[in-house]
C-alpha cells in the first residue's frame, strides 16, 4: 500500500509504501506496483500509532456495556438513584455501572441500591477501582445471602456492619469474587476497535492480577482477530512469557496502598528477585506516602532499566530529585485533570496542589515520563489527555498548576515512545519500521492549535500494514 501527500512533518509531504508490516519506501513520490492499493491523504497529518501506557483492557471493554456514572452531577444520591433506575433491565437480568464516586455523600451499600431494584442484580464499581458495592440480588448471584453470612469467614475486604451482616462493599477483592462468579468475558472486539479508532495501536496492560491465564486469553484474542493491538502485558510475579511481535512481558505490578503497605524487607525480596530475572517492577502510587514507600524500596535494592511509577499521583520535590538519581520511569494521566480536578481542588491541601498530577517538571528534570489513560477508570482517548497536558483545565474551568502545562510538542510525544520504554526515543515513520500508524482528518497547523481547539479525529488506523479503522473522510 501507498500512502500519498501524507503530512510527516509540518511543511513536509511525502508518500509512505509499505510492505508486509514494515515501512519500505518514503519519498517525495512514488510509482504504485500493479494493482497495489493507494490511499491519498490529501496533506493530512500521518503520525506513528499511538500507544497508551497505562490501562485495564478487559475492564475497559466490560466498561463499554456498562452503565456510565462518572458524571459529577451523579455524586448526588438521588440524581445516581434516578441515572440507575433507567437503565435497569427485566427483572432477573444484570446491571453493570462504573465510574461512582460519593463527592460529598455518604457512601451507597446494598440497602440503598435495593430500593433501586430487589430484582435485578446491580453491582456498582467506585471509580478508584479499589471497590465494589453489590445490592442484595447480586449479593445472592453469589451465594452470599444466607444466614450463615454473619459467621463464615470470608477475606479482609468484605465490609460487614455492626451485626456482622454484609453491606455489599467489596474492598480490594476482585480476584475472589471472580472465583465467585465465572468471569464471562466482555466485547474485547468493540473495545479493539474503539481504541483503533482514537488511533491506538497498542497499550500496556497494568492490570497487577495479570497471570499467564490473562495473557492466553488476550493471546487467543490477538490470533482471532478480536484484539487488533500489540500488548505490553504487565502483571503478577509469576508472569512469565516468551515475547513475540504483537505481546511482550512487562513489568511486575507492585500495588502498593498506602493503608496496608507490605513489609520493608518482603517488598525489597520481591524486587530483587524481578531484577534478577532482568524483568523491571512498577509500583502503583497514588499518595505521597506511597511513593516514598517505593523510591525507598529502589534505593535500597537499586533501580534496574525499565523501573517505573505509576500515577505519581502527587509528588513533591524530596520525590522528584530521588527519582531523578535512581534513574526510574514515570507514566502518569494529565487527563484526570481534566475529569477530575475540581474534586481536587476541593479536597486536596492548597499548599499540595502544586505536586498533583506533574508534567513539566519531570521533562525539565530530565525524567522519562510518558502518557496513559488508566482506561476505564480514566477516558481511553489520548487525545483527551494531550490535551489536558497542555490545557490543565478542570471541569469547572479551573487552572490546576499552570506551572505544569507542557508544550504542544511534548504533549504529542506522551504516547510516541517504544512500548517497553515509556519516556525514551520516540518511534519515528522511517524505512524498516513497523507499520503502525494513524492518520488524522487535521493539517499540521490544526493539530499545533491543540492547546486552543478541539481534538483532532482521526481518520484512519493501520497495525501491521493492515487497515483496521477508517473513517468516512477517507477513501482507498
Amino acid at each position: 500500500m501507498i500512502i500519498r501527500n501524507a503530512a510527516i512533518s509540518p511543511g513536509h509531504s511525502r508518500d509512505v509504501q509499505f510492505l508486509k508490516g514494515r515501512i519500505t519506501r518514503i519519498a517525495a513520490e512514488l510509482q504504485p506496483e500493479a494493482g497495489e492499493d493507494i490511499v491519498d491523504a490529501g496533506h493530512r497529518v500521518l503520525l506513528p500509532g499511538l500507544h497508551d501506557h497505562h490501562m485495564h483492557f478487559l475492564a475497559y471493554a466490560a466498561s463499554l456495556g456498562s452503565v456510565d456514572c462518572s458524571h459529577a452531577a451523579l455524586q448526588e444520591r438521588d440524581a445516581l438513584a434516578d441515572h440507575l433506575a433507567s437503565r435497569l433491565p427485566k427483572p432477573g437480568d444484570r446491571l453493570r455501572a462504573t465510574g461512582y464516586h460519593e463527592g460529598d455523600e455518604p457512601l451507597i451499600d446494598r440497602h440503598w441500591l435495593d430500593k433501586i431494584s430487589d430484582t435485578v442484580a446491580i453491582r456498582v464499581q467506585h471509580r478508584t477501582g479499589r471497590l465494589w458495592i453489590y445490592n442484595s440480588a447480586a449479593l445472592s448471584a453469589l451465594g452470599l445471602d444466607s444466614s450463615a453470612n454473619a459467621t463464615r469467614s470470608l477475606p479482609e475486604g468484605v465490609e460487614r456492619d455492626e451485626q456482622g451482616q454484609l453491606t455489599g462493599r467489596f474492598y480490594h477483592v476482585d480476584d475472589w469474587l471472580r472465583q465467585l462468579s465465572p468471569r464471562s468475558l466482555p466485547d474485547i472486539e468493540l473495545a479493539s476497535y474503539t481504541l483503533a479508532s482514537y488511533g491506538v495501536t497498542g497499550f500496556t496492560d497494568a492490570g497487577p492480577d495479570n497471570d499467564n491465564d490473562s495473557r492466553l486469553l488476550l493471546k487467543t484474542a490477538q490470533q482471532d482477530g478480536q484484539l487488533l493491538q500489540r500488548v505490553l502485558l504487565m502483571g503478577q510475579a509469576s508472569l512469565n512469557f516468551s515475547d513475540d511481535d504483537f505481546m511482550q512481558l512487562g513489568a511486575c505490578k507492585i500495588y502498593l496502598k498506602e493503608s496496608a503497605l507490605p513489609d520493608f524487607d518482603e517488598l525489597c525480596k520481591l524486587i530483587k528477585i524481578q531484577h534478577a530475572r532482568n524483568r523491571p517492577v512498577a509500583f502503583h502510587c497514588v499518595t505521597l506516602t506511597e511513593l516514598h514507600v517505593a523510591l525507598a524500596a529502589l534505593g535500597e535494592c537499586g533501580s534496574h532499566r525499565g523501573d517505573r511509577i505509576e500515577h505519581a499521583s502527587i509528588c513533591d520535590d524530596d520525590a522528584l530529585a530521588i527519582i531523578k538519581a535512581l534513574g526510574i520511569t514515570v507514566v502518569s494521566q494529565t487527563n484526570f485533570i481534566a475529569e477530575r480536578g475540581d474534586r481536587y481542588l476541593a479536597t486536596v491541601a492548597a499548599d499540595e496542589q502544586r505536586f498533583l498530577y506533574r508534567a513539566k517538571a519531570f521533562f525539565e528534570a530530565g525524567i522519562p515520563y510518558a502518557g496513559s489513560t488508566d482506561a476505564p477508570f480514566g477516558n481511553a482517548n489520548p487525545w483527551l489527555c494531550m490535551q489536558a497536558a497542555i490545557q490543565r483545565t478542570t471541569p469547572s474551568g479551573e487552572i490546576l498548576n499552570a506551572a505544569e502545562a507542557l508544550s504542544v510538542e511534548q504533549a504529542l510525544n506522551l504516547f510516541a515512545d517504544e512500548p517497553a520504554k515509556p519516556g525514551g526515543a520516540k518511534r519515528q515513520l522511517k524505512v524498516g519500521e513497523q507499520a503502525d500508524y494513524c492518520l488524522l482528518n487535521a493539517d499540521w497547523a490544526s493539530v499545533s492549535a491543540l492547546a486552543t481547539a478541539t481534538i483532532p479525529q482521526v481518520c484512519a488506523t493501520w497495525i501491521a500494514g493492515e487497515l483496521v479503522y477508517q473513517s468516512a473522510t477517507l477513501t482507498v
